[in-house]
């Protein structure tokens, strides 16, 4: 027959090399990963002791080995540590080389991304006051978010004028925040009106003025040349396509508005340093109040009410993973709340491991003692080992895996090629797809794929310049269309409403 309808047959119908190539993003596909470290990304003014100083930031870029595509996606991975550096954090954790960076940032690499971990900015005062605790940390936030969206410039400033060395697709970025990088993550996705900054909570009862000063510190990009920020590849775009909370927070739900990016989110819901839901944040070990901000589960729910979580949680999931996030999300789709026994125990960073002997041998003057942050954590990481630092970090690459593919429209196994001229129309459609080729060319056979990678139906033995067909019965979403031609190959992307 002139048409075959394929349901989840590629194998059988001898596409293995597309069921084999599927894998990529999902499965870790690449045994071995390269690594190039303390890669240089800006340079910008740094206030840790107090007094501006000019830092050269660095970050680690992970890359699957022996990988020959030039269209990966990006991941931008941001450490946690409260703003400062490890052991004077009074944690053993707090910088790009922590072990749990380390170790998901190499999974994703293995699985095809390439992930950059940069360190940014630190600098706050936990001693001070109730303002200068908010003001400080807020300002902390603000000189952060700016580094990782500078990242992001320089990775499209590589792509377009230093030949791509990292051979990424700029339009498929993601930012991935852990604990403090979490904070980073989602106002580099929602932080983007003056008046965001104008909110009552963030007015310095001194000055009558936000605690944030832009003619101070930058814009909201940092791509202009102030007292605190020296721009950094300012042509470039900042652009993110979506962004993951582990165990960070937002400074206000109302940051967070229809149209922005998807945001999913993991979190303990008793940690004690960014709230699950919504909350104070305190200085670690103190009763200090500092800001009070939107948690994960709030967040994520907020981004599935708007519809911008719409492409993600209209996918179907059928991995273990999603089954047990569904079981205590409370329909929150797009959220894993961490329950980890007993559930009454303050829980932050599960995933976290350190070497206790090392970090208990560091003293760091005056004050500043290794075994007290390995106590701290501790405390907050109850037996911590690193089997189960595996199991999270597991956790955390399997669950998210399969969301990063949804939401940044990677099709697995699939690559656009444009060299084929090839109209697919209309697009969205209710389920009618017309194909029209040049004159001088002639469709050969179509096949639609999901977003998986997966034939879901293939017509053949055509010889014709316009052809028309009924998408197979599908959920609505988005898939692929290849136009097999005598000239070559072309792939469309469709959105069946």
């Amino acid at each position: 027959m002139k048409k075959r309808l394929l349901v989840l047959l590629a194998g059988a119908l001898g596409l293995a090399s597309l069921e084999t190539s599927a894998q990529r993003y999902t499965t870790e596909v690449f045994q071995n990963v390269t690594v190039d470290q303390s890669v240089f990304y800006s340079r910008n003014i740094s206030v840790l002791t107090g007094s501006p100083v000019v830092d050269s930031l660095r970050m680690d870029i992970y890359r699957p080995a022996g990988d020959t595509s030039t269209k990966r996606p990006l991941i931008i991975y941001l450490h946690t540590g409260s703003f400062l550096p490890p052991i004077v954090n009074g944690s053993p954790t707090g910088s790009r080389r922590d072990s749990a960076t380390v170790a998901i940032c190499r999974r994703f690499a293995q699985r095809g991304f390439v992930v950059a971990a940069p360190s940014y900015r630190l600098g706050w005062n936990p001693q001070g006051n109730q303002q200068v605790r908010t003001g400080t940390i807020l300002n902390a936030v603000y000189r952060g978010t700016i580094d990782a969206k500078t990242a992001v410039r320089w990775f499209r400033r590589n792509h377009q004028m230093m030949g791509n060395t990292y051979g990424i697709d700029t339009s498929r970025i993601v930012m991935i925040g852990q604990g403090t990088g979490g904070y980073l993550a989602l106002t580099a996705a929602t932080l983007n009106k003056v008046s965001e900054l104008n909110l009552p909570k963030f007015i310095d009862p001194t000055t009558s003025a936000s605690y944030v000063n832009q003619a101070l510190v930058g814009n909201f990009d940092g791509t202009d040349s102030t007292a605190l920020n020296l721009p950094n590849w300012p042509t470039f775009s900042s652009r993110i396509h979506m962004a993951v909370n582990l165990a960070g927070a937002l400074g206000d739900s109302s940051w967070l508005e229809a149209g922005e990016v998807p945001i999913i989110g993991m979190h303990s819901p008793t940690d004690p340093f960014a709230p699950f839901t919504s909350g104070v944040v305190l200085v670690p070990g103190t009763s200090f109040q500092v800001v009070d901000v939107s948690g994960t589960r709030d967040i994520v729910r907020r981004a599935n009410m708007l519809g911008n979580n719409n492409i993600i949680n209209n996918a179907v999931y059928s991995d273990p993973y999603t089954q047990v996030a569904d079981a205590i999300n409370g329909g929150v789709k797009g959220l894993y709340p961490l329950f980890i026994a007993p559930t009454n125990r303050p829980q932050s960073g599960p995933w976290d491991f350190w070497d206790s002997t090392i970090v208990k041998s560091i003293t760091i003057p005056p004050s500043f003692s290794g075994a007290t942050a390995h106590a701290n954590g501790m405390l907050t990481n109850p037996n911590m080992s690193k089997a189960k630092s595996n199991a999270y970090v597991d956790t955390v690459v399997n669950y998210l895996s399969p969301r990063l593919v949804t939401g940044l429209s990677i099709a697995v196994g699939v690559r656009e090629n444009n060299n084929v001229q090839a109209a697919v129309y209309p697009n969205p459609t209710k389920g009618e797809i017309n194909i029209r080729v040049a004159d001088n060319n002639r469709l050969i056979a179509l096949e639609v794929l999901d977003l998986n990678g997966r034939v879901i139906y293939r017509e053949e033995s055509l010889q014709e310049s316009f052809h028309r067909f009924n998408a197979p019965a599908a959920s609505k979403g988005l898939y692929f269309v290849r136009v097999h031609t005598t000239e070559g190959t072309a792939v469309q992307k469709v959105m069946i409403d």
